[in-house]
């Protein structure tokens, strides 16, 4: 085990330790845990130290352990190759877009994203080492014409679903790619594609970013209002049982959608659409328009009635503008 690893786990409670205890715990003389607490934990890990108690992380963290993810999967493990567990990367997403192909499903948690990323090439922010959650998966898909349209629609039902299962309520769905809970953003999917080394198939990336606490940053930096599971609850994050759950419905939904297709969802993604019936404002390249959201087709498309009529837009054809409340709202 990692030097780093093992110091993790001492403080993981969020109690204080003695130098004198860290100092055996870690096999090092004591004269050098203050230097190599600071080199090992900052600037990424918030710790303190406060005179005749020690060191500790405050609220302590709740490292992903690959046993108790596979504890969650039960009957889905059947559909995972690889689990991988990486410590800091700068996004899972690339991580496994520049792994060597592969015709395996594979899934990798971090415990910390640096350089993470949304749609439209946005930065998802992570408050910290160890206090979020960030997977992507490698999966196959046929190689069939409209085989992926819908494929981030449904990714989304199975974040709710897992969301549900894990205890929250009032969880939706903001088209493309944005799991909500009461409009504020709670999640979010990326997904790309790279080479694959499966004949007739495609290699799809699946990124999911889910804020378990609020990230220390300005709203300027944002530019959307989001929220968390622990504001939700108000209670510590059970991380590794939502890492678990987030894969289970992930693995599950990917096969399914694979032999069914989006039509088998969009009853589904009905359900959860938060925006459905609602005053929306979207910006194209040509300009802006506004008009009534009318859910999605069997294309997964966003449906709007623009003065009566109703057009439907890909996901890389429009933007939805957030905050828009029209003069009568």
């Amino acid at each position: 085990m990692s030097l780093l690893k093992s110091t993790l786990n001492l403080f993981s409670d969020g109690k204080f330790h003695s130098e004198k205890e860290i100092s055996h715990f870690l096999g090092l003389p004591r004269c050098i845990i203050p230097d190599t607490l600071q080199q090992l934990l900052e600037p990424s890990i918030h710790f303190e130290k406060i005179e005749d108690k020690g060191y500790r992380i405050p609220g302590g963290l709740e490292l992903l352990n690959e046993k108790l993810i596979f504890n969650e999967l039960g009957h889905a493990n059947s559909l995972l190759k690889h689990l991988e567990i990486l410590n800091e990367i700068n996004s899972t997403n690339t991580y496994l877009l520049e792994k060597k192909a592969t015709s395996k499903t594979m899934a990798v948690f971090a415990e910390q994203q640096t350089a993470g990323r949304g749609q439209f090439n946005r930065s998802w922010l992570s408050p910290g080492f160890g206090k979020n959650i960030a997977l992507s998966i490698l999966y196959q898909l046929p190689n069939k014409p409209d085989q992926l349209k819908g494929l981030s629609l449904v990714i989304g039902i199975a974040i709710v679903h897992a969301l549900q299962e894990y205890g929250l309520k009032e969880i939706k769905l903001k088209w493309p790619n944005d799991i909500v809970h009461h409009t504020k953003k709670l999640a979010g999917v990326l997904i790309e594609i790279k080479n694959s080394s499966k004949p007739g198939f495609s290699s799809i990336v699946i990124g999911i970013g889910l804020n378990l606490y609020n990230p220390t940053t300005s709203p300027e930096a944002i530019k959307q209002t989001i929220t968390d599971i622990h504001s939700i609850q108000k209670l510590a994050p059970q991380r590794n049982r939502l890492a678990g759950l987030l894969l289970k419905n992930c693995l599950i939904t990917l096969s399914e959608f694979q032999i069914k297709g989006f039509s088998a969802f969009i009853e589904s993604w009905h359900q959860l659409d938060s925006l459905k019936d609602k005053p929306i404002r979207i910006e194209t390249a040509k300009e802006l328009q506004e008009g009534i959201a009318r859910g999605v087709n069997s294309q997964g498309q966003l449906c709007i009635d623009i003065d009566g009529e109703v057009h439907c837009f890909s996901s890389g054809e429009v933007r939805i503008l957030h905050n828009y409340c029209p003069e009568n709202c």
